[in-house]
């Protein structure tokens, strides 16, 4: 009999009912609510929160990785956190306000744990995904969008590589430490390297290498190079501060400091340097200094022909750039290398021979451009640098190798790159060693 009336309804609902002979229902009672009834609605919150903490932890550790960034997947678990917390107040203060008038029911709900479920395995499921694929599992369409990355390292055995063709050239490094940065002089037809507190030069006239120490700057460690114009400046990241410096040339063979600024009062680690134009010039613009794996934008400080400490003109710090743009779908190291040239920013990642070309102006990818094998003599060689150069009749691609050996192992490769629109080239698709073709 009890099935077929309301139970728990009210005095009114029972007085309609005719029940039967010797049935007595009793009248609903307020329900007894004690302090430790508060506390547990409190606990069960607090579970809640900690579901939750978990979830914006996962999307945490997914925005701030330093090789591989997942915006998109990061946003969405973030999104399943905050619902979560928005739910579980609502429920909270939804029991609280039963408890408090000592409502009997209303405090079951069988949706809770299996949305508990659903979230929290969405958001495993998005990490195993991504960890599979290697790339933002969220990113989908997108016209030569790539879904699954693949390394074009020289390590891949089953890959055969042509011979490189007779247009390509080397020039074996002369130099005993091991370069961190290049730069191209077309007006001198030279390579300017850097290597610890040095500044070399290394002319290549027929079949003949010469090396040269033009600058060796005491209290630093250059780790970048870029030419504005007639001008050449260098970074140094250390030991004791983070410095601009203006080099300009003294004679045919030396160098002479005309500026030098304090651009972090500590030591960083510099992992790109580039001179980015101004769109009506070429010789006003920016630095972009990938410094500490966050790109920063300086001002240039205004030419000077007498050598001073560069106080009335020190450069201006403007801007951060988005690192998750640059890193976007890509697995982005430490160790990268940086050229703008007509336009376009190149990067070289440490991972993978790609070139990727960007334009910096609206944050879009132009394209990614293959690069030779590196192998031969040491297969653990790779690419550490390179500098674009137009002639007058082609575009060079030169790309600068090198070991930790003393003096140095390796060569700087010039490749002629075909052309098909702007940012958009190809080079010839060979493996190269560290024995010069020249």
């Amino acid at each position: 009999y009890r099935d077929e009336y309301h139970i728990l309804g009210t005095s009114d609902s029972m007085n309609s009912k005719v029940l039967p002979n010797g049935v007595n229902i009793a009248p609903k009672k307020p329900a007894r609510v004690e302090p430790k009834t508060f506390f547990a609605n409190e606990r069960t919150f607090i579970q809640w929160l900690n579901a939750s903490t978990l979830l914006i932890t996962m999307s945490g550790f997914l925005l701030h990785a330093e090789k591989s960034v997942y915006n998109k997947t990061a946003a969405v678990i973030s999104f399943c956190a905050f619902f979560l917390v928005l739910y579980s107040t609502g429920l909270y203060f939804k029991r609280l306000n039963l408890l408090k008038i000592r409502q009997p029911y209303g405090y079951f709900n069988r949706l809770n744990p299996f949305m508990l479920c659903v979230i929290t395995g969405v958001a495993i499921f998005l990490l195993w995904a991504d960890s599979i694929k290697g790339s933002d599992f969220l990113d989908f369409g997108g016209e030569g969008r790539r879904y699954l990355r693949q390394s074009m390292s020289h390590r891949d055995l089953s890959e055969a590589y042509e011979v490189c063709p007779k247009e390509v050239t080397s020039t074996k490094l002369l130099i005993h430490e091991k370069p961190s940065a290049l730069a191209v002089d077309s007006k001198r037809h030279a390579f300017l390297m850097t290597s610890g507190d040095t500044v070399n030069v290394q002319l290549t006239n027929d079949d003949e290498s010469i090396s040269n120490s033009l600058l060796r700057i005491n209290q630093s460690r250059l780790q970048g190079l870029s030419m504005v114009g007639d001008r050449l400046f260098g970074v140094s990241g250390g030991p004791e501060r983070t410095e601009l410096i203006e080099m300009a040339w003294w004679g045919a063979n030396k160098l002479r400091i005309v500026g030098r600024w304090t651009l972090e009062g500590r030591r960083s680690q510099i992992d790109g340097f580039s001179f980015v134009p101004s769109a009506d010039s070429t010789t006003t613009g920016s630095f972009y200094i990938n410094m500490n794996s966050s790109i920063t934008t300086y001002s240039v400080p205004a030419a000077t022909d007498k050598e001073e400490s560069g106080e009335p003109d020190h450069p201006l710090r403007l801007k951060h750039l988005n690192m998750k743009v640059l890193a976007h779908g890509t697995t982005m190291g430490d160790d990268m290398a940086m050229v703008t040239f007509e336009g376009i920013t190149y990067i070289l990642k440490s991972e993978g021979n790609v070139l990727e070309a960007w334009n910096l102006t609206d944050g879009t990818l132009v394209s990614e451009i293959a690069l030779p094998a590196t192998a031969g003599d040491d297969p653990m060689m790779t690419w550490t640098d390179f500098a674009l150069e137009r002639t007058t009749d082609a575009l060079l691609l030169h790309m600068m190798m090198a070991d930790d050996s003393s003096p140095v192992k390796g060569n700087i490769w010039s490749f002629p790159a075909l052309e098909e629109q702007s940012g958009v080239f190809s080079v010839p698709k060979c493996q190269v060693g560290t024995t010069s073709m020249n």
